[in-house]
């Protein structure tokens, strides 16, 4: 657990990672606390919290699985639990090979970046009243890990 404290990207800006700090924090803002709202999963309709965010099978089926089957194809050891990996960044839990391993720099600046464009997925259909959009995260996610590769990519280019 005190590893996933740690984890830092070197392509992922602060202003990415701050929806995983909250996260991390337990100061993430979701409705289902509420009582004067709706207080549902704008996916399926059960009381949204923190933890559900990573066990919403439709938010885990059409935006956190493409998301790390790619990651996976990339070279990430596959997570063991996909919850704890979500939320702490764990590859391996205590029956796994490696105790408590944790995901390298490739990987956290996505999962950060899904983070944040997935929360942003929520906030607007919660305070537009319209259904959440996945694929337009997932959309949202891969285009801004591409912009900050590249921009990565070209700052060393310059520097070389």
């Amino acid at each position: 657990w005190k590893d996933g404290w740690k984890l830092r990207s070197y392509y992922a800006t602060p202003r990415d990672q701050v929806t995983w700090l909250k996260l991390h924090h337990r100061t993430l803002y979701t409705v289902g606390h509420r009582t004067d709202v709706d207080n549902s999963c704008a996916v399926c309709g059960q009381r949204e919290n923190q933890q559900h965010l990573t066990e919403c099978m439709p938010i885990r089926k059409e935006f956190w699985d493409p998301i790390i089957e790619l990651q996976v194809n990339m070279g990430m050891v596959e997570p063991e639990n996909i919850t704890h990996f979500l939320i702490a960044g764990e590859t391996k839990g205590d029956d796994g090979d490696v105790k408590g391993s944790t995901m390298g720099a490739n990987f956290t600046g996505l999962t950060f970046l899904a983070w944040r464009c997935l929360y942003a997925e929520i906030t607007a259909a919660h305070v537009d009243s319209t259904e959440m959009i996945l694929k337009r995260a997932l959309a949202r996610t891969l285009d801004m890990a591409v912009s900050r590769l590249n921009s990565w990519g070209e700052f060393w280019r310059t520097w070389v």
